[in-house]
């Protein structure tokens, strides 16, 4: 709970500054969200991307068949954390590559 407290620090759960879902996410850059199909944390992940792209974000939903919340941490031995790394590499080139070519013309 002291965790809780700490990330809050004095604000509501419903505070746009820490709850994204209650948040006006218009604006923002293309979002990939990386979740593993056993992780608690599923559900908010596909919530975070639903209310993203009711915003007008370009977000996307990668799962996962593990259990592990955080499994990009284990890349050197997780073959679904390594792939997951690569998938956010290409994710970064693409948006990098279509924005530069949105920039010049």
């Amino acid at each position: 709970m002291a965790s809780v407290e700490a990330y809050l620090a004095g604000h509501s759960l419903d505070d746009p500054l820490v709850n994204p879902l209650a948040a006006d996410l218009s604006g923002l850059p293309p979002l990939l969200v990386q979740v593993a199909t056993g992780d608690i944390a599923r559900h908010e992940a596909q919530a975070l991307v639903d209310h993203a792209r009711a915003h007008g974000v370009d977000a996307r939903l990668e799962l996962y068949p593990i259990d592990v919340h955080v499994f990009q941490l284990f890349w050197s031995f997780l073959p679904e954390a390594a792939d997951a790394l690569q998938h956010a590499g290409a994710f970064v080139a693409e948006v990098t590559r279509r924005d530069a070519a949105r920039a010049a013309g």
